[in-house]
């Protein structure tokens, strides 16, 4: 059996990021080289203290961004990745233009996504979908809950569409974006205690899917992705006025 040495416990923050946080570091650092097949799924989540499903969220994302991929009958494994294609996804802060652009593409493919999954959708996966919807609530007034639960929710969207092309590039836009959801959601829970109108959109997007009305769910996704726009710009602009300070120790208080 192959081991996963070094791997810590997880205790604090988003799940789901700190399992990406870790497996990325080994990545990035050589000791998970081109080619090297991860240990399953349950072997890292039994090392790291989490559940299996944690590990796949984070592996999926991992294959959005094009570090990971996968070979039926051969495993997960790690990509030879050239400088070219990585630099999409290393979004300088002070380069506003490739944030619109990041958040222009993010409206149109999740707004596709609910279109297709309209279309084609399980029952099933529509009632997973609105279960998901009732982890938000339940985890809207804590960051850490309905972070795992939010990031659920749109792979369970992808998934729905039946179109993995979509979903990985889904999961690719969200990693330059994941430190703005943690800092939004923190804000929202401080300024009026709770996330209950993020729950609200989702939960409107997935009645939509569930026969609701199209028309809503589509204005319910156009409101999600304009917020987090919104938020986005604001950072930004936050972190490069003068004397403000660096991104490193505002993504440090965001992930407290």
């Amino acid at each position: 059996m192959v081991d996963s040495p070094g791997l810590r416990n997880i205790r604090r923050r988003s799940v789901v990021d700190e399992v990406i946080d870790q497996l990325t570091q080994r990545i990035v650092a050589g000791e998970w080289p081109p080619g090297y097949v991860l240990p399953g799924h349950r072997t890292i989540a039994v090392d790291m203290g989490v559940s299996s499903v944690t590990v796949r969220e984070a592996i999926r994302t991992l294959q959005g961004q094009g570090l990971l991929d996968s070979r039926h009958g051969y495993g997960t494994f790690v990509r030879e990745i050239d400088d070219s294609e990585s630099i999409p996804w290393m979004l300088d802060p002070r380069e506003h233009h490739e944030y619109l652009e990041l958040m222009e593409a993010r409206s149109l493919i999740e707004n596709e996504l609910v279109r297709l999954a309209r279309e084609r959708a399980t029952s099933e996966e529509v009632s997973r979908l609105l279960d998901v919807v009732e982890e938000m609530h339940a985890g809207r007034t804590d960051v850490q809950a309905f972070m795992d639960a939010d990031l659920r929710f749109h792979i369970t969207l992808a998934e729905a569409a039946h179109n993995g092309t979509l979903l990985r590039t889904m999961l690719a836009i969200r990693g330059p974006l994941r430190r703005f959801i943690r800092s939004r959601a923190t804000r929202q829970i401080k300024d009026n205690g709770s996330l209950d109108q993020a729950v609200s959109d989702h939960r409107t997007v997935a009645q939509s899917i569930a026969g609701g009305s199209a028309s809503e769910g589509d204005v319910a996704m156009d409101r999600i992705v304009s917020r987090g726009k919104a938020h986005v710009l604001e950072s930004i602009e936050q972190e490069n006025a003068p004397g403000s300070r660096s991104r490193s120790a505002q993504a440090k208080e965001d992930s407290r």
